[in-house]
C-alpha cells in the first residue's frame, strides 16, 4: 500500500541443509602442534554394566527391569503384560535363553508382595492418620491381585517347552512358593502355586541319598533338604486342616510327587512328630486324615487320597528300588553322576519285590 513494498523475508537455514549440517558437525582443526596430549578420562556409565544386558533382550528383559524397580506402578505394569505374554508365548520360547533375568525378577517380586501383605500397619499417630484403614486395605488388595498375577505367570512359564526343567533347578522358586503356602488367605493363588509345584517337584535335583533327618530342620547344610522339609510341613498342614477343596487336592498331588521324588527322605519325614506338636507322628496323622478323605463324594479327592495311601504303603519298597536303580547307574555309567529322580511314577522293582503269581494254566513245554 501507498507504493511501499513489504520487506522480503529470507528463509532461515535449516540443520537439514547439507552445508549447514556440515558446518555444524565439522571439527575445527587444531593449530597448536606442540601442545601436550591430555589423557582421555573415561566417563562414568549412565547405566551400570550389570543392567546393560537387559537392554538387548527385547520386551521380556524390559519386564524384568520393571519387576526389579521396586516401583508399584512399574511392577503392576509388568505383571499385567507378562500374564498375557506368557500365555501366548510360542512353544520354543526359553526363559533362560530369551529372558535369563526374568525368573529371578519374578521370585523377587513374589517375595516383595508377600512382605507387603503381611506387613503390620504403622503404629505412630501421624502415619496412622496418613494410612487409614481404607488406604491400607486398598494397598493390600492391590498386592493380592499382583500376587495372583505372578502365580499365573509362573504357571504359564512352566507349561512352555523345557522351562519347567530350568525353573526346578533353582531352589529359591520352590522355597518362595512354600512361604506363600503359610498364609490363610489367597486360596486361588495358593492353589495355582500348588499346580506349579506339581510340575516342578519331579524335575528338581534330588538331595544326596545318605542324608537322614531326625527332626524338622531349621537350618541345614543342604538347601534341598531344608526346602523339602519345609514344604512337607506346609503340605501336611493343608491336608489335615484346610477346608478348601482346591488346596487339599493340590497338596495331596504334591505329596505323591514328593514321595516318588525322594522316598528315602519322605520315609524319615513321615516318622517325625507333627510340627508344633509332640504327641502324634506325621505318618499316623496323614493316615487318619486320608481315611476320612477316601469316604468323600468328590472323585478327584478320593483318587488323590488313594494314590497317596498307596505310595505311603509302598514307600519302603520305593526307597529300596531307587537305591538299587541308582547303584546300577553308578556302576554301569561313566557319566558325571547326574541324578535322575523317579518322575512321579510308581515303579515296581523286579529285583526287590517278587509278587506271588497264580499257577500257570499253560501246559509245560
Amino acid at each position: 500500500m501507498n507504493g511501499m513494498q513489504a520487506p522480503s523475508r529470507q528463509r532461515l537455514a535449516s540443520l537439514n541443509d547439507t552445508p549447514q549440517r556440515t558446518a555444524m558437525t565439522r571439527i575445527p582443526a587444531t593449530t597448536a602442534t606442540t601442545a601436550t596430549a591430555i589423557p582421555a578420562v573415561k566417563a562414568e556409565a549412565f547405566i551400570p554394566e550389570d543392567y546393560m544386558s537387559f537392554l538387548g533382550g527385547g520386551p521380556f528383559n524390559r519386564f524384568a527391569l520393571a519387576l526389579k524397580s521396586n516401583l508399584d506402578n512399574e511392577i503392576d505394569w509388568a505383571c499385567a503384560r507378562l500374564a498375557t505374554a506368557t500365555q501366548h508365548a510360542p512353544e520354543g520360547w526359553s526363559i533362560m535363553q530369551h529372558a535369563p533375568f526374568l525368573l529371578e525378577a519374578i521370585v523377587g517380586a513374589l517375595e516383595r508382595t508377600r512382605k507387603e501383605i503381611s506387613r503390620r500397619p504403622p503404629m505412630s499417630d501421624i502415619r496412622k492418620a496418613l494410612m487409614s484403614d481404607s488406604g491400607s486395605a486398598m494397598l493390600k488388595v492391590r498386592a493380592q491381585e499382583r500376587g495372583e498375577l505372578l502365580a499365573t505367570i509362573l504357571f504359564n512359564i512352566a507349561q512352555i517347552g523345557d522351562n519347567a526343567q530350568e525353573m526346578a533347578q533353582d531352589p529359591r522358586v520352590i522355597l518362595e512358593i512354600t512361604q506363600w503356602l503359610r498364609y490363610d488367605g489367597q486360596v486361588r493363588m495358593r492353589a495355582e502355586l500348588l499346580d506349579v509345584l506339581d510340575v516342578l517337584v519331579p524335575l528338581a535335583p534330588v538331595p544326596p541319598l545318605e542324608v537322614r533327618i531326625k527332626d524338622w530342620p531349621q537350618m541345614h547344610r543342604d538347601l534341598l533338604v531344608l526346602v523339602e522339609a519345609q514344604l512337607w510341613a506346609e503340605l501336611v498342614k493343608l491336608v489335615s486342616s484346610s477346608s478348601e477343596r482346591t488346596l487339599v487336592l493340590g497338596a495331596l498331588r504334591v505329596l505323591v510327587q514328593l514321595i516318588s521324588w525322594h522316598p528315602q527322605l519322605a520315609r524319615d519325614i513321615l516318622q517325625l512328630p507333627v510340627p508344633r506338636q509332640t504327641n502324634e507322628i506325621v505318618g499316623s496323622m496323614l493316615n487318619s486324615r486320608l481315611a476320612e478323605l477316601v469316604l468323600s463324594s468328590d472323585i478327584d479327592i478320593v483318587s488323590a487320597a488313594l494314590e497317596l495311601l498307596l505310595n505311603m504303603v509302598r514307600i519302603e519298597a520305593l526307597a529300596k528300588a531307587l537305591d538299587h536303580e541308582r547303584g546300577q547307574i553308578a556302576t554301569t555309567s561313566e557319566d558325571s553322576g547326574a541324578q535322575t529322580p523317579v518322575f512321579g511314577m510308581l515303579r515296581t522293582p523286579s529285583q526287590e519285590i517278587v509278587e506271588e503269581s497264580a499257577p500257570s494254566m499253560l501246559p509245560s513245554g
